[in-house]
C-alpha cells in the first residue's frame, strides 16, 4: 500500500530542508472588490448538496475566494485595506481560509513559488497537528475535507472530528522531521497509485493542487493542498 511504501521511504530519508518561512506580518488593514473571478474555484467544490446550509456556505466561500484572488496583485495600502476587509468578512468561515495565514508576511509569501507557498502552509498544518492543536489544524483546512476516507462538509463537524482524531494520539510523543511537496504526477511516479480506500480523495481533480508527504516520527502522513482565493487549503489527510 502507498502508506506503507511512504513510511519506509520517509523513515530512511533525512528531514527535508524547508524554504525560508515568511516573517511575521505587520498590521494589515482593508477592502476588495469581489467582482474578479478567482484563478481556482472556491471551497464549494466536491459536488452539489441538498442541504441549504451547506449550499449557502459554499456560495459565501466562493464569493470570498473571488475577492481574495485579487489580493496577491495589490500592493501597499490597497493590499492592506483588502486584506483587513476580507479578514472581517471571513471571521465566520471556520475551516475555509481564503487568505494566507495571519502570521505570514504577505510580501514574502507571495514572492515564493507556488510549491514553496504550499510547503509553508503544509508545515504550519503539521506543526499544529503534532502539538495536538485541533483549532489551528482546522484553521488551515478547506471544505469539503477528506479525513482518511470520511468526507466532511461542515465546519463544526470538521472541528469535532479533528478533536476526536487528535485525542486518540499521543501527540506529546510525536515530532515533525520533514515535508516533501509534490504534484500528482510526481507523487504517482515516486510512490504509485493511492490505496483503494482513498479512491474518493481529491487526488487528481485538476486546478492548482499539491500533495505534501510529511515524516511524522518516522511514519508517513499525507495531505492534499488546493489553491483557493490567495492561499493553499489542506483538503485531505491520511496517515
Amino acid at each position: 500500500m502507498l502508506a506503507i511504501a511512504l513510511t519506509l521511504v520517509l523513515a530512511q530519508d533525512p528531514a527535508a530542508e524547508p524554504p525560508a518561512e515568511p516573517a511575521p506580518a505587520g498590521e494589515a488593514a482593508p477592502a476588495g472588490d469581489p467582482a474578479q473571478p478567482a484563478a481556482a474555484t472556491g471551497t464549494g467544490t466536491g459536488g452539489s448538496s441538498s442541504d441549504p446550509a451547506i449550499a449557502a456556505m459554499r456560495r459565501q466561500s466562493e464569493e470570498m475566494a473571488r475577492a481574495a484572488a485579487k489580493v496577491k496583485d495589490l500592493t501597499g495600502p490597497d493590499r492592506d485595506k483588502a486584506v483587513e476587509e476580507l479578514r472581517k468578512k471571513s471571521s465566520t468561515m471556520t475551516g475555509s481560509p481564503v487568505l494566507p495565514p495571519r502570521e505570514f508576511n504577505l510580501e514574502e509569501y507571495f514572492a515564493l513559488s507556488e510549491s514553496d507557498q504550499a510547503f509553508v502552509v503544509a508545515r504550519s498544518f503539521f506543526e499544529a497537528l503534532v502539538t495536538g492543536d485541533a483549532g489551528r489544524v482546522v484553521d488551515y483546512a478547506g471544505l469539503p475535507f477528506m479525513l482518511e476516507d470520511k468526507k466532511i462538509e461542515r465546519p463544526d463537524e470538521l472541528r469535532s472530528s479533528w478533536a476526536k482524531h487528535l485525542r486518540s494520539k499521543r501527540t506529546d510523543l510525536i515530532a515533525l522531521y520533514g515535508i516533501e511537496v509534490l504534484n500528482a504526477q510526481e507523487m504517482e511516479k515516486k510512490y504509485g497509485q493511492p490505496p483503494a480506500r482513498l479512491k474518493n480523495w481529491p487526488w487528481r481533480n485538476g486546478g492548482q493542487q499539491f500533495i505534501a508527504v510529511a515524516n511524522v516520527s518516522g511514519r508517513a502522513a499525507i495531505v492534499v493542498l488546493k489553491y483557493v482565493g490567495s492561499t493553499w487549503q489542506v483538503t485531505a489527510y491520511h496517515d
